[in-house]
C-alpha cells in the first residue's frame, strides 16, 4: 500500500487515517492469534484421543475408549449429531461393545438434533444387541475410526499453516501502514517548517 503527499492532507489526516487502519489490522492480527491458538489447541486433542482409542482398540478397552471419547465430544460440538466431525456412530458402537454386545446390522437407526446444546442431546438412536463383541471387526473399526481423527488433524494442521501465512501478511500491511504513514507526517512537518522559515526570511 502506497499513500502519495497532497496538499489537501494535514499530518491529523494522516494520522487519523493511520490510526484507524492499523486498528482494524490489529483487530484482525488479534482475532487469527486466537485461530492460530484454537487449532493448536484442537491439534493436541485430536492426536491425544487418537493415541487413547489406540490404546483401548489394542487392549480390547471399548469402556475406556467409550470415556476418552465422551470426554472430546463434550468439548466440540462439531462432533455431534449432525456435526462436520459427527462421531455418534461411533459412540453408539463403543456403547454396545462396553456394555458387551454388538449391533445387530439392520437395526440401527438415529434422528439428529441442530438446536442441540450437548453431544448427548443431539441425537436418539435404537439398535438391537447381538451377545459378545467381535474382537477383529472391532479393532478394524477403530481403526478406521482412528484414521478419520488422523486425517482431521492433518487439515487442521494445514488450516493453521495457511492461518498463520495469513497473520504474518496482515501483521507486515499493519507495520507497513504505520510507517508510511510516519514517514509522511514527517515530510509535511518538514515542508511547514521550510514554509515558515522562507516566510520568516521573507
Amino acid at each position: 500500500m502506497s499513500m502519495g503527499v497532497s496538499g489537501n492532507f494535514s499530518p491529523y489526516d494522516i494520522i487519523a487515517f493511520v490510526q484507524q487502519h492499523t486498528e482494524k489490522y490489529a483487530s484482525m492480527v488479534k482475532a487469527e492469534m486466537q485461530s492460530a491458538e484454537d487449532r493448536s489447541q484442537l491439534v493436541r486433542e485430536i492426536a491425544d484421543l487418537s493415541a487413547d482409542l489406540e490404546d483401548s482398540k489394542n487392549r480390547g478397552d471399548w469402556t475406556k475408549a467409550k470415556q476418552s471419547l465422551v470426554a472430546f465430544m463434550d468439548k466440540h460440538p462439531e462432533t455431534w449429531g449432525g456435526g462436520s466431525m459427527d462421531m455418534i456412530d461411533t459412540f453408539c458402537n463403543l456403547k454396545a461393545w462396553s456394555e458387551g454386545g454388538a449391533i445387530v446390522p439392520g437395526t440401527y437407526t438415529r434422528t439428529t438434533y441442530d438446536d442441540a446444546t450437548t453431544w448427548n442431546s443431539s441425537f436418539h438412536s435404537e439398535w438391537s444387541t447381538s451377545s459378545g463383541v467381535d474382537a477383529a471387526s472391532a479393532q478394524s473399526n477403530m481403526q478406521a475410526w482412528i484414521q478419520r481423527l488422523n486425517d482431521w488433524k492433518d487439515k487442521v494442521s494445514g488450516d493453521d499453516k495457511i492461518g498463520m501465512m495469513t497473520l504474518q501478511s496482515d501483521a507486515d500491511r499493519m507495520k507497513n501502514l504505520y510507517e508510511e504513514g510516519s514517514n509522511l507526517v514527517a515530510k509535511l512537518n518538514q515542508i511547514a517548517s521550510t514554509i515558515i522559515g522562507n516566510i520568516g526570511r521573507g
